[in-house]
């Protein structure tokens, strides 16, 4: 159980700053998106595909918990994490390059951000009664 506290005070706070980030800064990062995927990144592609790699097998591996709580969010997290590392190593750039063209319109960068802040709060809410 205390690997679950501490998770949840990762995974939360992670999505809450990131949140906050998307939100105060969507123009910007908007327009960096823009930029970085007019240009084929190989190896920003692997440092990618590695770093969610090794995030999704360190909860999975650690926190494969199923439990209709705070718990399952934070499993579910760490699949999508693998997931993802998964398929940066097998699929080609061009499918991302697209993927994030699309997920990086402006409404859907406040429509993550705001997901995450919700999903943040509610974790750490879970295990620090924040609010």
């Amino acid at each position: 159980m205390e690997i679950s506290i501490f998770l949840a005070k990762v995974v939360g706070w992670y999505l809450i700053i990131t949140a906050v980030l998307l939100l105060l800064r969507y123009k910007t990062l908007r327009r960096d998106i823009t930029t970085f995927t007019k240009q084929r990144r190989g190896l920003m592609q692997y440092f990618f595909g590695a770093y969610s790699l090794i995030i999704g097998l360190l909860i999975v591996s650690g926190h494969n918990i199923w439990e209709a709580d705070y718990r399952v969010v934070i499993t579910i997290i760490g699949w999508l994490a693998l997931i993802k590392g998964i398929a940066y190593f097998i699929l080609p750039w061009k499918w991302f390059k697209s993927f994030i063209n699309w997920t990086g319109r402006s409404g859907w960068m406040i429509i993550w951000a705001v997901i995450g802040l919700i999903v943040g709060a509610y974790v750490l809410n879970e295990v620090t009664s924040l609010f």
